[in-house]
């Protein structure tokens, strides 16, 4: 049967924690690289206060991914509820994969890079929570 080293796990967890790091400082640059002071003034203010407000989350989640994967790394492997975070945190990256072909439309390169970037993370959330320890 397949096993993993635990030094193994933490790595890719600690790995999943700092791109969830980029992640963070992309989603809080959203306002500005994306100039939504004037871009979402064509929506009603219920669509963008929405919008937003998603953003805002997302921030929060990713900020949360980072605190535990950096700072909690060896319960999110020895417990059920850690692998069970592990878990969310990687149906999150793989949310985000779906959302390029469903919202974004797949386009060459970027969303070679977008899959790429998000797989990353998805797969480091995954492998310690699903593969037994050695």
């Amino acid at each position: 049967s397949l096993a993993m080293k635990t030094q193994t796990k933490l790595l890719l967890i600690r790995i999943a924690g700092v791109v969830s790091i980029l992640f963070t400082l992309f989603h809080a640059g959203f306002y500005w690289i994306f100039k939504w002071a004037e871009t979402l003034t064509v929506m009603n203010p219920t669509d963008r206060g929405i919008l937003l407000t998603f953003n805002l989350i997302c921030i929060l989640l990713l900020i949360y991914s980072v605190i535990l994967a950096l700072g909690f790394t060896h319960q999110l492997i020895e417990t059920v509820a850690g692998k069970s975070i592990l878990l969310f945190f990687t149906l999150f990256y793989l949310v985000r994969i779906v959302c390029e072909f469903v919202y974004f439309g797949f386009q060459m390169p970027s969303s070679i890079f977008i899959i790429a970037i998000c797989l990353l993370p998805a797969l480091c959330f995954a492998l310690p929570a699903l593969i037994k320890s050695k």
